[in-house]
């Protein structure tokens, strides 16, 4: 059941994520801004799975959750601060 909420929630998101890159990036720097955003979705993707094979091979299982937390926090410190310094401006497209 968890699996199948994720799997919504995450092709769910790509349509959104698409339609972001599309509507906030001026037309000339709109293939550049679709090359950066998947090389660090897949390259982070990718990248995060060596780290946490080898935090598995090495028994640190809590290490693994202790990582995702202040990956997760420094994400929601960045929404917040990207929230803060677009408050006010119109989305152009």
């Amino acid at each position: 059941m968890a699996g199948m909420v994720y799997v919504i929630f995450a092709l769910g998101m790509q349509p959104i994520e698409n339609s972001l890159v599309a509507a906030l990036t001026p037309i000339h720097l709109r293939t550049f801004a679709y090359s950066l955003k998947f090389i660090v979705v897949l390259g982070g993707g990718a990248f995060s799975i060596k780290i946490v094979r080898a935090l598995i091979a090495q028994d640190a299982v809590r290490t693994v959750y202790q990582y995702q937390s202040v990956l997760i926090g420094m994400v929601l410190i960045l929404i917040l601060l990207l929230g803060l310094v677009s408050r006010g401006h119109r989305i152009r497209n």
